[in-house]
């Protein structure tokens, strides 16, 4: 499960990070779910969509939460640990 993958282009991405930019353009070999957000200023949904495609991800659209991190108001986010239970389940 990929939560908030960001847009290594966006200008919000942290020059920290710069050495997860260049991120994998195939298929996993694995089963994998994305959940976004659609106003993320870290990744848009457009990039998004275009990673779940090229990896073989499942997509999951959790409407306008903002960026889903640490920092978010989410608190122990427990429509995260269903979204997680479900896929597991489904494997």
């Amino acid at each position: 499960m990929l939560v908030a993958v960001p847009d290594p282009a966006s200008p919000a991405f942290p020059s920290q990070a710069s050495g997860f930019a260049d991120v994998p353009r195939k298929r996993f070999r694995f089963p994998s779910l994305i959940v976004a957000s659609i106003d993320d200023p870290y990744g848009s949904l457009p990039y998004v969509e275009t990673r779940a495609e090229q990896w073989g991800s499942e997509l999951k659209v959790i409407g306008a939460a903002g960026p889903i991190n640490g920092q978010s108001e989410l608190g122990d986010w427990p429509e995260g640990l269903a979204l997680l239970r479900n896929f597991l389940n489904r494997l």
